[in-house]
């Protein structure tokens, strides 16, 4: 379960929501938190469900926190149209 995006702290420790960016399609949306920068992004966030190929890494990208930006790992396909993400900073 994930309070990253609708609650500025935990609701069971009241620790502050760390900076994190949400990768989002019309299919799914996954978040990633601010802890290193090159992400993979499943197949399941492009596709429709597959039991076989739901985990599989469909794209590297890396996330620039700073600018928030996101860029295809170098020697990886190019992100497709489509992807957006969001960059919600640190709550102290």
């Amino acid at each position: 379960m994930s309070y990253l995006m609708e609650h500025t702290k935990c609701p069971y420790c009241d620790a502050p929501r760390p900076s994190v960016a949400v990768a989002a399609t019309d299919r799914w949306q996954m978040v990633f938190q601010a802890r290193g920068n090159e992400v993979r992004l499943p197949h399941r966030l492009f596709h429709a469900f597959s039991l076989e190929l739901s985990g599989s890494t469909q794209y590297e990208a890396i996330l620039d926190f700073e600018r928030q930006s996101a860029t295809h790992a170098r020697g990886t396909n190019p992100l497709p149209a489509g992807l957006s993400f969001q960059f919600l900073k640190e709550d102290r």
